[in-house]
């Protein structure tokens, strides 16, 4: 009978290589996600494509169409970040004016915290909703 308390070494080399890329797959996005968050500060959202955002943060075109294969793709994860930052640790009161109100204050202190970044991923919202490629 097998000893099942022992663990294979070449099992555990292969968690950690699997958990290695997959951090390494993490960084490398958010390194993406913050260089779009730096192209948007700078200039404007006409001015984010594969190959600013590939300058911008050191890898190759390539790279960036593995993580994101449009710019819609970008801003829809820029948008899940700020969307996720709102609720992210948020404690609303049982009372709704309470709770009302918490929210709001939580939304718009993240909305002001990057308002460049904001103000563009409004605007391609609104680019997007008035072609009918957006949500809307």
């Amino acid at each position: 009978m097998a000893n099942t308390t022992s663990r294979d070494p070449s099992s555990a080399r292969t968690v950690a290589r699997q958990r290695r890329a997959r951090d390494e797959k993490l960084a490398t996005r958010e390194l993406l996600l913050e260089s779009a968050r730096t192209i948007l500060r700078d200039g404007s959202l006409f001015d984010l494509t594969a190959i600013s955002l590939g300058h911008q943060s050191g890898v190759t075109r390539q790279t960036v169409y593995r993580y994101f294969p449009n710019t819609e793709s970008i801003f829809k994860a820029l948008s899940d970040d700020v969307i996720n930052a709102v609720y992210q640790d948020l404690q609303l009161p049982s009372d709704k004016e309470d709770a009302l109100d918490h929210f709001v204050t939580k939304a718009i202190a993240v909305f002001v915290s990057d308002s460049a970044v904001i103000r563009q991923l409004v605007l391609a919202w609104a680019m997007g909703r008035a072609t009918g490629r957006g949500p809307g």
